[in-house]
């Protein structure tokens, strides 16, 4: 038997669900198998948050345009029955991108109104800066965003030209909103922030809602 499948039933059983505090839902980029995705789960557990990593494989080819859409719709998906995994269970539930995740985790955003994603973590991002951040905000998909930049990241600036819908956020940052927060690194390139120390010190106070080192 599966660890999900036994988790599942686990979880069904009378009194068998754990007291969670939240759950978040993370999406890796391109080119990776997202092994961050799974460093960060056993800091996610401490804070009892449930975590699910959205994995769609190691991809190179499929992202390069005109392939980009059959690859999101896939994402996408996967992405729609994470958070109704979550729905399902009554929990609030964030989101953490990186690279094409966060191409990844806007779409479904703008292709399913019903999806609600309040708090969103998105670090070498290749979303547009002009991305409609308000437009799902008044919608009630998304109440606040934390975008991590960082100048001396090229992928952000080069994804834009075999990525169709990309854009250079994860260096540039996006339009400046009051629900947007927008911190900058010097020297994480692309995707040192994802480590264990960064998650507990500022992705978890941030999904949770409360003072860094208060959570």
């Amino acid at each position: 038997m599966r660890l999900d499948e036994y988790n599942r039933i686990a979880e069904e059983l009378p009194d068998g669900l754990p007291d969670y505090r939240g759950a978040v839902l993370s999406v890796h980029g391109m080119n990776t198998w997202g092994p961050w995705q799974k460093h960060i789960s056993p800091v996610l557990q401490d804070y009892s948050i449930r975590h699910i990593p959205v994995d769609y494989g190691y991809q190179i080819l499929r992202v390069i345009r005109p392939l980009t859409n059959r690859l999101l719709q896939l994402v996408v998906e996967k992405i729609v029955d994470a958070f109704k995994a979550h729905q399902h269970l009554g929990l609030p539930t964030a989101a953490i991108g990186h690279s094409f995740g966060t191409l990844s985790i806007g779409t479904a955003l703008q292709w399913t109104p019903e999806l609600v994603l309040p708090r969103i973590v998105t670090f070498g991002s290749i979303l547009p800066c002009e991305f409609p951040w308000r437009r799902l905000m008044e919608r009630g998909q998304v109440s606040r965003v934390l975008n991590e930049t960082c100048q001396r990241d090229g992928w952000p600036r080069r994804a834009r030209l075999w990525i169709s819908g990309a854009g250079p956020s994860g260096c540039d940052g996006f339009t400046r909103e009051p629900f947007i927060d927008q911190e900058e690194y010097e020297w994480t390139d692309h995707s040192r922030l994802a480590t264990e120390m960064h998650c507990r010190r500022v992705w978890i106070p941030f999904i949770l809602g409360v003072p860094r080192n208060c959570a």
